[in-house]
């Protein structure tokens, strides 16, 4: 699934800086279709575990590529 993936890339991006998921303070995911919710949903609580950050979902017309299904956006803060 799209929204497994996309978390999974922003897992890897902030491993790569030394960070994990639990420095995400907000995520924005933008999705095509709604009937996705459930299934994005389940992803986004499966991959902040217990760590709730803020977080909102827009409909969207479109994405890029065109085959995308879901977008997410993460805000992280790494203090050193």
């Amino acid at each position: 699934m799209q929204a497994k993936a996309a978390l999974a890339t922003i897992a890897n991006a902030l491993a790569k800086t030394g960070a994990g998921m639990q420095h995400v303070v907000r995520t924005v995911v933008y999705v095509i279709d709604m009937a996705d919710t459930q299934h994005i949903v389940r992803a986004h609580s499966e991959a902040f575990d217990q760590i709730r950050p803020a977080s909102t979902l827009v409909q969207v017309a479109g994405l890029t590529p065109a085959s995308a299904r879901v977008e997410i956006e993460a805000t992280a803060i790494i203090c050193d």
